[in-house]
Protein backbone atom coordinates (compact mmCIF):
# COMPACT_ATOMS: atom_id res chain seq x y z
CA UNK A 1 0.00 0.00 0.00
CA UNK A 2 0.80 3.59 -0.51
CA UNK A 3 2.33 5.53 2.51
CA UNK A 4 1.77 9.16 1.20
CA UNK A 5 -1.41 10.87 0.17
CA UNK A 6 -1.57 14.17 -0.90
CA UNK A 7 -5.50 15.57 0.58
CA UNK A 8 -6.71 19.24 1.06
CA UNK A 9 -7.65 19.88 5.05
CA UNK A 10 -11.03 21.64 5.17
CA UNK A 11 -11.64 22.14 9.03
CA UNK A 12 -11.46 18.77 10.48
CA UNK A 13 -11.76 16.45 7.76
CA UNK A 14 -9.23 15.85 4.79
CA UNK A 15 -10.56 15.97 1.11
CA UNK A 16 -8.35 13.50 -0.55
CA UNK A 17 -6.38 14.77 -4.20
CA UNK A 18 -6.57 11.38 -6.40
CA UNK A 19 -6.36 8.08 -4.41
CA UNK A 20 -6.69 8.28 -0.45
CA UNK A 21 -5.84 5.13 1.51
CA UNK A 22 -8.18 2.30 1.17
CA UNK A 23 -11.81 2.61 3.25
CA UNK A 24 -12.54 0.06 5.67
CA UNK A 25 -10.45 0.27 9.00
CA UNK A 26 -9.13 3.61 10.47
CA UNK A 27 -5.82 5.43 9.70
CA UNK A 28 -3.61 7.32 11.97
CA UNK A 29 -2.44 10.11 9.94
CA UNK A 30 0.30 12.69 10.26
CA UNK A 31 -0.83 15.86 8.62
CA UNK A 32 1.87 18.47 7.34
CA UNK A 33 0.53 21.71 6.26
CA UNK A 34 2.37 22.92 3.19
CA UNK A 35 2.35 27.00 2.52
CA UNK A 36 -0.45 27.97 -0.25
CA UNK A 37 0.76 30.06 -2.90
CA UNK A 38 -0.35 33.23 -1.84
CA UNK A 39 1.93 32.63 1.29
CA UNK A 40 5.00 31.70 -1.12
CA UNK A 41 4.14 35.00 -3.10
CA UNK A 42 4.36 37.27 0.51
CA UNK A 43 7.53 34.65 0.98
CA UNK A 44 9.43 36.08 -2.48
CA UNK A 45 7.96 39.36 -2.13
CA UNK A 46 9.90 39.88 1.36
CA UNK A 47 12.94 38.63 -0.24
CA UNK A 48 12.64 40.81 -3.04
CA UNK A 49 12.56 43.45 -0.57
CA UNK A 50 15.45 42.62 1.70
CA UNK A 51 17.67 41.90 -1.29
CA UNK A 52 16.66 45.25 -2.58
CA UNK A 53 17.79 46.57 1.07
CA UNK A 54 21.15 44.78 0.65
CA UNK A 55 22.00 46.56 -2.78
CA UNK A 56 20.87 49.96 -1.86
CA UNK A 57 23.48 49.48 0.63
CA UNK A 58 26.23 48.47 -1.72
CA UNK A 59 25.65 44.88 -2.19
CA UNK A 60 27.90 42.62 -0.58
CA UNK A 61 30.89 44.37 -1.09
CA UNK A 62 29.05 47.14 1.78
CA UNK A 63 30.22 44.32 4.00
CA UNK A 64 34.13 44.82 3.75
CA UNK A 65 36.38 42.80 2.57
CA UNK A 66 36.28 39.25 3.82
CA UNK A 67 39.81 38.61 4.07
CA UNK A 68 40.21 41.76 5.69
CA UNK A 69 37.59 40.77 8.36
CA UNK A 70 39.42 36.90 8.75
CA UNK A 71 42.61 38.83 9.50
CA UNK A 72 41.61 41.21 12.26
CA UNK A 73 39.25 38.31 13.54
CA UNK A 74 42.55 35.64 13.98
CA UNK A 75 44.66 38.12 15.13
CA UNK A 76 42.68 39.20 18.12
CA UNK A 77 43.02 35.21 18.69
CA UNK A 78 45.67 33.30 20.86
CA UNK A 79 46.91 30.46 18.85
CA UNK A 80 47.82 27.50 21.26
CA UNK A 81 51.54 28.00 21.74
CA UNK A 82 52.12 31.48 20.52
CA UNK A 83 52.56 31.98 24.34
CA UNK A 84 55.48 29.75 24.49
CA UNK A 85 57.80 30.71 21.56
CA UNK A 86 60.26 32.97 23.72
CA UNK A 87 60.79 29.93 25.95
CA UNK A 88 60.82 27.75 23.36
CA UNK A 89 63.86 29.80 21.37
CA UNK A 90 65.43 30.06 24.60
CA UNK A 91 65.47 26.41 24.98
CA UNK A 92 66.64 26.04 21.83
CA UNK A 93 69.21 28.40 22.44
CA UNK A 94 70.03 26.68 25.53
CA UNK A 95 70.66 23.25 24.13
CA UNK A 96 72.43 24.66 21.24
CA UNK A 97 74.98 26.14 23.39
CA UNK A 98 75.47 22.86 25.70
CA UNK A 99 75.87 20.58 22.51
CA UNK A 100 78.39 22.93 21.01
CA UNK A 101 80.39 22.88 24.29
CA UNK A 102 79.49 18.97 24.35
CA UNK A 103 81.49 18.86 20.69
CA UNK A 104 84.48 21.23 22.25
CA UNK A 105 84.75 18.99 25.45
CA UNK A 106 84.93 16.19 23.27
CA UNK A 107 87.67 17.53 21.43
CA UNK A 108 89.81 17.86 24.07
Amino acid sequence: MKSAFRGILEGSRIRWIGAGPPDGEPHEVEVRVVPSATDTAERRKRLADLLDEIASHGGLKSFGDPMEWQHEVRKDRQLAGAGCSNHFQESVRIISQNQIRARALDRL
